[in-house]
């Protein structure tokens, strides 16, 4: 009788055991389902993670390559941007003084005509001077002729008297005039001579200094240089913003996926109570 009360008792619990029992499966099958979702999920989060790494568009340790050629271009076009200038004053310098040699040339030849000409003129005046010195001395004799006594030239006894002549005056202004003619000479041939060898040389130096330059810079041009360097400062603003971009994205996906660990951890585990729930009904 007792084992048949127990039985009758029992048999009344089994409509609320198996509504019971029922519960725990369909819970079961959520969670089951709810897993898997979660599963799903993370798979395709650790896909596209994987995806993105091997799409990295680049990395800080290339910024720093770049932006150490960007500071070797910066120098570059600024010191070919300085030759350029001073080539370009260089040349203008050249250019002046080329200019002023051509002028000069003219003025030191035309001061060699004349002093052909001046040698002309001075050759007459000394053939002059010769002349009234000879004439200066003649009257020196005159005056020292004594009657009776003879000529130291001729030889004659007798002296007719003579006009005496005084030329000192003139035979002064002739060496003044040959002075003269000797310093205008002298004076303005060998000033340009001066001129023009100054000139050679500086004209030589500046050349020199062209030369020097241009072998510097060589085919390079700063507009080429400055045009490579804003390039380069593009591509670099460009890699840090898709750096700053792609790291921002690898970081919200690393976090999503931590999240999904904990999501899937935490559904496998209300799984499992629920299947040693489900054990323990039946």
């Amino acid at each position: 009788l007792r084992i048949k009360k127990e039985f009758e008792e029992n048999q009344k619990d089994i409509p609320i055991l198996t509504k019971e029992l029922d519960s725990l499966k369909s819970n079961f099958r959520y969670a089951e389902n709810a897993t898997k979702d979660v599963k799903t999920e993370l798979k395709n989060a650790n896909e596209k993670y994987d995806v993105l790494v091997s799409k990295s568009p680049g990395t800080n340790d290339e910024i720093v390559v770049m932006s150490n050629k960007a500071t070797s271009l910066k120098t570059l076009y600024e010191k070919t941007k300085q030759n350029e200038s001073k080539l370009e004053q260089l040349q203008e310098k050249f250019n002046k003084d080329k200019e002023e040699k051509f002028k000069l040339d003219r003025e030191v030849k035309s001061l060699k005509e004349q002093l052909e000409k001046y040698k002309n003129e001075r050759t007459s005046l000394e053939k002059d001077l010769n002349e009234e010195k000879f004439l200066n001395l003649a009257n020196e004799l005159k005056n020292e002729l004594q009657d009776g006594k003879p000529c130291p030239v001729c030889g004659s006894m007798h002296h007719p008297n003579i006009d005496k002549i005084n030329n000192n005056d003139k035979i002064n202004y002739i060496e003044d005039q040959i002075r003269k003619v000797e310093q205008k000479i002298t004076k303005d041939y060998d000033s340009s001579i001066r001129q023009q060898s100054k000139l050679l040389s500086t004209i030589s130096m500046t050349e020199d200094s062209i030369n020097e330059i241009k072998r510097e810079i060589g085919d390079s041009k700063s507009s080429d240089i400055n045009d490579d360097l804003n390039m380069l400062s593009r591509e670099i603003i460009s890699l840090r913003e898709k750096i700053a971009d792609w790291t921002e994205n690898k970081e919200k996906l690393e976090e999503q996926i931590k999240e999904l660990e904990k999501t899937k951890n935490k559904r496998e585990k209300e799984e499992l109570e629920l299947c040693k729930d489900i054990l323990n009904k039946t």
